[in-house]
């Protein structure tokens, strides 16, 4: 019989030799299974959703590493995709190795600015002084690190700050790229690593990675895009863990967008190329730059004040005859800039680069400013340096349907958090995975003791969201919850705004660390709260997910307010209106399931091990006061329901027992939580139409 990724994880098997006090789980086993039989049927779908602690990096790398054929894994933060480079994967290629089975060649691929530019490197300019490093230390720590280095991943530059300003002017971002005309080409790290890529039988990557190259794909079959440009080599099997968020990301991948980074960056580099030429030459591209430049930020400029707060892009054609003229303006000069550097006399890499850079923004200018494809949505940024411009595509399950699940290629997603009350049929809509397609889909439960570990919190007297009164109650609320939990607290907030104004109110209060999202980055902020113990951070959107504090430092974690999209985001707006044109409701196609699917990422970062102890806080007084309240309750872990401070400081002090529905309120969602929770059943099967 064929070797199988599940008998890897048996109590007998290779990997419980290599640890010591190594038990099986069930669950794992059965999702090890689920995946052996999907990677050993061509063009399978397999849907997994696994609570924390199920193990599922394991259940899908060991199936994936003996299944004999090129496997990518996609995960959608770096940190997971370190943590199956360092620690999961080594792990069963050991396991392999002590049956004396060969272990795949495995190989990490990065997006391309995690790269060196070896050509840029030897180009760089003398940059200013840096805030904590100066360009020159850090230029000989690079220098230092090149001798050594065999991918030139800037990973391995410890002690750099993840926003160091010189990096973007060495990476090997696409839009620099000068392709097989490079005089380093052969030695570049980008070009290497597609070698080792091709002969690699385990790919571990990210989600922007892979949809990127999915986007390519699609272009191929519709313009001059070499095959040769393609990021990912052909591969039989595709398993993209937390998957909950690949809809954002293939949104990105599919949009076209056009920014005043890209438009001076683009001068910038025009004008740095011109050093060696004669002086007419570079008078010449020079100014023809700055044309360029100039009009195009002030056709930026016009398309951004067109959104006005909605943000809505508009059209060309809604603008005035003046707004017109600039735009065509700006087009006309990207133009006359690519013919410049075209007749420039440059060598012929760095003249293509730059000219493929301008017409790729005129032709995103156009497109965006035109806003004749009925298919997106056009829309406006506001940024710290100036505006980004952005035609979204309103429905990406076609392009998903024709990349990601083409019909030759098996098909894992995987997440702890890919299903609502309705099951996996919100999931499947969204991301174009037919209901008619044969599909397997699995729930596998957490097996941690919730309802011993999590007390979920109520505020006896609901809290409104938008009530004159809101901040204030919140603030009161939050500030009870950290004196009672001692600190250690997530405050998880929907706003920006609201998360300032509480900040400002109980921070000066609080005898803990305060942390602040943006104050710091987010990697900082984490280093800070993990090793205090007793901080309270102050998060939005970006502390949601991804993040993952083990052991007492996080036992609270608060959330002001159901994430619901903002009804003023265009793209969600348009969304919306789609699925009215349908026929469906939006709110229960679209906006509710999105709400569940990221207030169970939100909650799930108070519990990570089985040994973590804690609250949740839901401050939202819809949970009770409007009927969905209780399909939310399908987002939290089935646990005992409390609605009073006192509750909450008994829990952390240990004297919390056995509730009744007295205790618990007499709301009719709190007191369904009073009893034992039962195991929910697995979901297993072929996929049914979902009811509407």
């Amino acid at each position: 019989m064929p070797l199988l990724g599940a008998d890897l994880l048996l109590d007998d098997g290779p990997i419980a030799a290599l640890l010591a006090g190594y038990e099986s789980r069930p669950a794992q086993l059965e999702m090890a299974r689920a995946v052996d039989a999907a990677l050993g049927t061509g063009g399978s779908r397999l849907l997994v959703e696994a609570g924390t602690g199920v193990g599922k990096s394991l259940a899908y790398l060991a199936p994936a590493m003996v299944c004999g054929q090129r496997v990518v894994v996609a995960t959608g933060t770096l940190a997971l995709q370190e943590q199956l480079a360092r620690d999961d994967a080594p792990l069963v290629a050991a396991a392999l190795t002590k049956m004396g089975v060969p272990p795949p060649r495995i190989e990490v691929v990065k997006g391309r600015h995690n790269y060196l530019c070896l050509l840029r490197h030897q180009r760089r300019a003398v940059a200013p002084e840096l805030p904590q490093l100066s360009a020159h230390d850090a230029m000989e720590r690079i220098d230092d690190w090149l001798a050594s280095t065999g991918t030139g991943d800037r990973a391995e530059l410890t002690g750099l700050p993840d926003d160091w300003p010189l990096w973007r002017e060495l990476d090997a971002g696409a839009e620099t790229c000068v392709g097989t005309s490079c005089p380093r080409w052969r030695d570049c790290f980008v070009v290497r690593l597609r070698e080792r890529a091709r002969d690699a039988d385990l790919i571990i990557t990210n989600h922007h990675l892979l949809m990127a190259d999915e986007a390519l794909r699609l272009q191929q079959r519709f313009g001059d895009i070499p095959d040769s440009a393609e990021l990912l080599p052909d591969h039989a099997a595709l398993i993209v863990d937390e998957a909950h968020g690949l809809y954002a990301v293939a949104t990105d991948a599919f949009s076209a967008s056009l920014s005043s980074t890209q438009v001076e960056r683009l001068a910038r580099d025009c004008h740095g190329a011109v050093n060696e030429l004669p002086q007419h030459a570079a008078t010449e591209i020079e100014q023809a730059a700055a044309r360029a430049e100039s009009s195009a930020l002030a056709a930026l400029a016009i398309l951004g004040r067109a959104g006005g707060e909605e943000r809505q892009a508009l059209p060309i054609d809604q603008l005035g005859e003046r707004d017109q003229r600039t735009i065509w303006q700006a087009l006309d000069e990207l133009h006359a800039l690519g013919g410049a550097l075209e007749r420039s006399g440059l060598e012929p890499a760095m003249a293509r680069a730059l000219t493929l850079r301008s017409q790729r923004l005129g032709r995103a200018l156009d497109f965006i400013a035109g806003g004749q494809d009925p298919g997106y949505v056009y829309y406006a940024e506001a940024r710290s340096r100036g505006v980004r411009l952005v035609a979204a595509p309103v429905d990406v399950a076609q392009p998903l349907a024709e990349t990601l699940f083409r019909p030759e290629r098996s098909v894992v997603l995987t997440s702890a958090t890919l299903c609502t009350d309705r099951g996996f049929a919100p999931l499947r809509q969204m991301i174009g995975l037919a209901a008619s397609e044969p599909t397997i889909e699995l729930q596998l439960p957490s097996p941690f003791p919730f309802a011993e570990l999590v007390r979920i919190y109520l505020p006896a007297n609901p809290i409104i969201p938008d009530s004159p009164s809101h901040v204030e109650r919140l603030s009161d609320e939050l500030l009870g919850l950290c004196q009672a939990a001692g600190g250690g607290a997530f405050l998880l907030f929907t706003s920006y705004r609201v998360l300032d104004e509480v900040f400002a109110r109980i921070a000066p209060q609080l005898p803990f660390l305060t942390l602040r999202h943006g104050d710091a980055p987010r990697r900082v902020l984490l280093e800070r709260f993990r090793a205090d113990g007793n901080a309270v951070l102050f998060g939005t959107h970006s502390f949601w997910e991804g993040v993952d504090v083990r052991g007492p430092a996080l036992r609270l974690v608060a959330v002001d307010r159901l994430p619901f999209s903002s009804p003023k985001d265009p793209l969600f707006a348009a969304r919306q209106r789609l699925l009215e044109e349908r026929g469906e409701q939006p709110f229960t196609a679209l906006a509710l399931p999105q709400a569940m699917l990221e207030l169970k990422q939100g909650v799930g970062r108070l519990v990570r091990s089985s040994t973590d102890r804690g609250v949740i806080a839901i401050l939202d007084g819809r949970m009770v006061t409007r009927g969905y309240g209780r399909r939310f309750f399908a987002a939290l872990p089935e646990a005992p329901v409390v609605r009073a401070l006192d509750q909450v400081a008994a829990f952390f002090g240990g004297a919390v027992g056995a509730l009744t529905p007295a205790d618990c309120g007499d709301s009719a969602h709190a007191g369904d939580r009073c009893a034992a929770p039962s195991k929910r059943p697995a979901r297993r099967g072929r996929s049914r139409r979902p009811t509407r």
